[in-house]
C-alpha cells in the first residue's frame, strides 16, 4: 500500500487508521472516503471540496453518521484563526457545524469522530472544560484517534495542564507518524521545550512530507537560537513553497510586523475580513479599537471577541471599557480557567499602576503558578521567561527578574511596540539594569531586521514578498 511505502521510506511504522463503518448506499461511502481523503490535506481549498462530498455522501444516506460529523468539522475547521484554515467567524462556522455534529451524535451517541469535533466546536467557544470532557470520551472508546488527541493535547495546555499536554502528543505520534498535524505539533512542542536533538528526525519527516510546513518548523527553531533573521527566511521560504497557505502566511506577516514593516505586514496578512490580529500587531491601538468595535458588533457571542475588545479599550487608554469588557469574558470562562487566563494581566498592570502592590500580587498568584507549571514541564521558551521575569519583578526578586529577562531575550524577539508598552507600564525604563537590556533588544532588533532585508532585497530573495525599493535603500545605506 502508498502507507506501507512510505513508512519504508521513512524507516517508521503507522498504526492502522480508526476504522468507520461504511454506509448503506456505496456511492454514500466513496464520496466520504474521498471527503475525509481532502481534509487532512488541512488547506482551506481541500477543506472547502471536502465539504461538497460530505454533502454529496449526506444526500445519498442522510442517516450516515460519519459523513454528518465529517461535514461538521469541516465547518468548524474553516473558522479564521491562527490554528485552523478559513476564513469564517465563530458564529458563521459553529450555525454550520453543530447542526451536522447534533445529528451525527443523534444518530450515534458513541462515534468518537463525532465526539471529537464537538469538542473541538466547543473549544472555539473557550468552553475548555466540557471540550475536554468529550475529548476524553471519544477516546476512551477509540483511543487511536489521533487527530483527537492532537485536539485534547492543545485543550490541556489552555487549561494549564503541561504534562498532560506533552504526554499525549507524544502518544499521539507515537500512534501515526505519518500525520502531517500530528509531526507539526508534535515539532512545535519540542522546540518549545528546545528538545532540539529530538525534534530532529521529527521535522526531517515532516519535511520530506511537507517542505512548507517544515520550513515553518525551522523558522521557530532558528527564531529560538536567536537567529531572527534566518528564522524570518527560512518561513518566507516555506510561504514560496505554499503560497496557497493561509497559516504559513498569516505566520509571515506577523514576522514582518517584528521587524517594524508594517505596511508590508498588513499588505500580506491573508485574512482581509479579519484585520485585527495583525492590527494589534502594529501597535496602531485606535484603529485596533474600531476593528475591536466592529468585530465584536458582527458577533458579540464570540468570547474572543469580547477579550478583543477589552485589550483594545485597555491599550486606548479607556480603562473603565478595558476593565469591564475583561471582566465579562473572564465571567463566560470556566472556574479554573479563569483564574488562569492572561486577562487577567489587565488587572495585575491596573493594579500595579495605581500602586496597589497587594492587589496586583494576589492577581498574580495563579498566573505565576501557571507559568511554573509550564518550566517545570520543560516549556523553554521567550514568552514564559518573561511572563516570569514580570512576576518576579513585581515581588521585588530584582535580579531574578533580570536573570529570566536574559533568557527571554537569548530566546527571540518581542514586538517593538509590545515591548515599549510593558517596559512603560512595569516602570523598567527608569530602572538602569532594565534599560540596559531594552536597549540590547532594540539593538539586535535591528541588527537582525538588516540581515534579513539584506536577503530579501537580494537576488535570492521571496516570490511571496518583496519589499519596496525605499525599504531596500537601508540595507544600501547600511
Amino acid at each position: 500500500s502508498i502507507v506501507d511505502a512510505l513508512s519504508d521510506t521513512l524507516g517508521i511504522k503507522a498504526e492502522a487508521a480508526p476504522h468507520v463503518e461504511a454506509a448503506a448506499n456505496p456511492d454514500a461511502y466513496n464520496a466520504f472516503l474521498f471527503a475525509q481523503h481532502l481534509i487532512q490535506k488541512r488547506t482551506k481549498p481541500d477543506i472547502e471540496a471536502a465539504i461538497t462530498h460530505y454533502e454529496t455522501a449526506i444526500q445519498l444516506d442522510p442517516d450516515y453518521a460519519p459523513a454528518h460529523a465529517g461535514l461538521g468539522l469541516a465547518w468548524r475547521l474553516l473558522l479564521a484563526s491562527r490554528a485552523t484554515y478559513g476564513t469564517l467567524s465563530l458564529e458563521a462556522s459553529t450555525s454550520r457545524a453543530l447542526p451536522h455534529l447534533e445529528r451525527a451524535l443523534e444518530l450515534d451517541p458513541d462515534l468518537p469522530e463525532a465526539l471529537g469535533a464537538m469538542g473541538l466546536a466547543l473549544d472555539a467557544q473557550e468552553r475548555y472544560e466540557e471540550a475536554i470532557s468529550y475529548y476524553e470520551r471519544a477516546l476512551a472508546i477509540n483511543p487511536s484517534q489521533t487527530d483527537i488527541r492532537n485536539w485534547y493535547s492543545d485543550a490541556l495546555s489552555t487549561m494549564g495542564r503541561e504534562r498532560d499536554s506533552v504526554a499525549e502528543i507524544e502518544r499521539a505520534y507515537q500512534l501515526d507518524p505519518l500525520s502531517l498535524l500530528t509531526m507539526s505539533n508534535y515539532a512545535i512542542k519540542l522546540v518549545n521545550m528546545r528538545q532540539l536533538d529530538t525534534v530532529e528526525p521529527v521535522l526531517e519527516r515532516l519535511s520530506q512530507m511537507d517542505p512548507a510546513r517544515g520550513a515553518s518548523v525551522m523558522a521557530n527553531i532558528l527564531s529560538q537560537q536567536g537567529k531572527i533573521a534566518e528564522g524570518a527566511v527560512e518561513m518566507f521560504r516555506g510561504v514560496d513553497l505554499d503560497p496557497s497557505s493561509l497559516r504559513l502566511t498569516a505566520l509571515a506577516a506577523f514576522t514582518l510586523a517584528e521587524f517594524n514593516l508594517y505596511d508590508d505586514a498588513l499588505v500580506l496578512w491573508p485574512y482581509p475580513d479579519r484585520l485585527l490580529p495583525i492590527v494589534n500587531a502594529t501597535g496602531d491601538v485606535d484603529y485596533a479599537l474600531e476593528l475591536a468595535q466592529r468585530q465584536f458588533e458582527d458577533d458579540p457571542t464570540d468570547p474572543g471577541n469580547v477579550e478583543a475588545l477589552a485589550w483594545a479599550y485597555y491599550w486606548s487608554g479607556d480603562t473603565e471599557q478595558g476593565l469591564k469588557n475583561a471582566q465579562r469574558y473572564l465571567d463566560s470562562l470556566g472556574d479554573y480557567r479563569r483564574a488562569i487566563d492572561g486577562t487577567n494581566r489587565m488587572f495585575v498592570f491596573d493594579a500595579w499602576r495605581n500602586g496597589d502592590r497587594e492587589a496586583a500580587l494576589q492577581r498574580i498568584e495563579p498566573l505565576e503558578a501557571d507559568v511554573d507549571n509550564e518550566l517545570e514541564a520543560g516549556v523553554d521558551n521567550p514568552f514564559v521567561y518573561y511572563s516570569k521575569a514580570v512576576f518576579l519583578f513585581m515581588r521585588g526578586e530584582t535580579q531574578a527578574s533580570l536573570d529570566h529577562l536574559d533568557m527571554s531575550r537569548s530566546r527571540g524577539m518581542q514586538m517593538p511596540h509590545w515591548l515599549a508598552r510593558n517596559f512603560d507600564l512595569l516602570g523598567w525604563n527608569d530602572l538602569p539594569d532594565f534599560a540596559e537590556r531594552r536597549r540590547l533588544i532594540e539593538d539586535k532588533a535591528r541588527s537582525e531586521r538588516a540581515k534579513f532585508l539584506a536577503v530579501a532585497c537580494g537576488p535570492d530573495g521571496f516570490s511571496s514578498w518583496q519589499p519596496s525599493a525605499e525599504t531596500c535603500a537601508e540595507v544600501e545605506s547600511i
